[in-house]
């Protein structure tokens, strides 16, 4: 977003960040922070209204209710999650890089996308990953939820293809805002 003061002679840089330019990183990670947080609620949205609570797992730790609902929705509902996740997760992991350059951003946006390909591509072998994940892992909040994830995961070719989107986009985007 660049913004610019008009003049007759000359034009500058318009100052919206605290005495930062729009040329500014710093005023870029402002915007990047902004876009991961608005991608994220979104996100948050999508998966309380549109999926049953007892399939969010952060609704789980809050609530023991057994769940046996299947939710069927349409590809928005369903795909886009992968999309925010990678998207978002990107954003927010670019600003606390130490460094920022190109190289840099496109390494985290990478790592994002493979590690959601990844997940989504271990739904194929669920049973198969969940025999083989060692047994501590039940006792430690986050992980414990490793085993269910790939055991009632379904496999979407459309998830894999989001995932990848976000991290296309992610690197754009922060790429265009921290120039």
């Amino acid at each position: 977003m660049m913004g610019f003061a008009a003049t007759e002679h000359q034009s500058q840089p318009v100052e919206l960040c605290h005495g930062h330019s729009t040329h500014s990183t710093r005023c870029g990670g402002a915007w990047v922070l902004f876009s991961a947080t608005v991608t994220l609620l979104l996100g948050v949205a999508i998966y309380i209204i549109c999926r049953p609570a007892c399939n969010i797992y952060l609704l789980t730790l809050l609530s023991e209710q057994s769940c046996v609902v299947y939710y069927s929705g349409n590809i928005l509902t369903d795909s886009l999650p992968a999309f925010i996740h990678v998207f978002a997760f990107s954003l927010l992991t670019i600003l606390v890089v130490p460094a920022f350059s190109a190289k840099t951003l496109f390494r985290v946006c990478f790592f994002w996308t493979a590690l959601n390909l990844v997940f989504e591509a271990g739904q194929m072998f669920g049973d198969e990953i969940t025999h083989i994940l060692p047994s501590f892992f039940s006792h430690y909040l986050w992980i414990e939820n490793l085993g269910p994830y790939f055991s009632r995961g379904t496999f979407d070719s459309s998830d894999m293809l989001s995932a990848f989107l976000g991290g296309v986009a992610a690197y754009y985007h922060a790429r265009g805002l921290l120039r």
